[in-house]
Formats: structure tokens, sequence, C-alpha cells
């Protein structure tokens, strides 16, 4: 910003200003699990104020590459798996001979026989406005210990031990 006002006919000044965003702030490679942004980007500003001469990475589109191949699929997988600590996930997969079906018509009927459509007469939920089924309960005191009392004697509330005792010293 000093340079250009000091000299706002300096293009390599306003090249500069304006490469600094997406120089400084494109997203970085995809790294471990040590990886900081903010040292990055740390890093990125230090090298700028070293560096003359700046470009700008070209962004590859995930969607006009290539398709992967299968073992550089897995190896992403892996990778990933390992990125993260999870060392047991990534034996997994590479120990594993399972691949993803073929998104095809077999497929699609294979799954429709498993998974048929809902019946055709059943309903969905009401809506609870007006439906007695969807009323909030409300209970009182007394209620509670009428139930309570209603258990034998010296049984209990399950595995917390809470006895009817120590239910109505609560209450």
């Amino acid at each position: 910003m000093g340079k250009i006002v000091r000299d706002p006919n300096d293009k390599s000044s306003w090249k500069q200003l304006l490469l600094f965003c997406p120089v400084i702030l494109a997203k970085p490679k995809r790294g471990g699990a040590r990886r900081n942004l903010s040292n990055i980007i740390n890093r990125r500003v230090q090298e700028w104020d070293n560096d003359s001469e700046h470009t700008v990475q070209p962004q590859t589109n995930r969607a006009s590459r290539g398709k992967k191949s299968d073992n550089s699929s897995l190896a992403a997988a892996v990778t990933s798996k390992l990125e993260a600590g999870n060392f047991k996930a990534a034996v997994r997969i590479i120990c594993s001979t399972d691949t993803p079906k073929q998104a095809d018509k077999d497929t699609w009927e294979t799954l429709r026989t498993k998974h048929p459509d809902p019946p055709t007469d059943s309903r969905a939920p009401c809506d609870p406005k007006g439906n007695q089924h969807f009323d909030p309960l409300q209970v009182s005191k007394e209620n509670v210990m009428k139930a309570l009392r209603s258990f034998p004697l010296g049984s209990s509330g399950g595995p917390d031990g809470l006895t009817l005792q120590h239910i109505t010293d609560l209450l």
C-alpha cells in the first residue's frame, strides 16, 4: 500500500497488491495432522517480503481432472487415515478386498428388491395439532408417589441403587 501511495502509476506495485490475497490466502495443499493454517499464512507472508516477483499458483479443479485409478483412490484413503493417526483403519483399508458396485441397472434392481418401496396405503404421521396422542403428559407428585409405592418392598430403581426411601426423601 505504501508503494502505491508513493507512486500511484507504478504497475508492479498494483500487481503486488492485487496478487497478495490470491497468493497468501490460497488454499494450502493437503497436509498432515500437524498442519497449522496460521503458520502457513505467516510463512507465506515472510516469503512474500523476501521475493520480488510473485505468481499465483494455478488451482486444479477436481472436476477437470481425469478419473482416479483404483490404486490412487486406495492410496488417498490410506493416506487420509494415516494422517489422522487411525492406523487400524488404514490397515483395514489395505487388507480389504471389497470394492464398490458399479452404478448400473442390475445393481439398481438388486437394491430395489432388497429395499422395496413402502406400501401405497401407508399413511404419514398426522399433524400433532388437535391429536390426543400428542398431548403433553402432566403428572403430579401424588401420581409419582403412588407409582413408586406400587413397587414391591426392597426393590430398587435400577443399577443406580435408589430405593423408595431415597426417592421419597428427594420429593
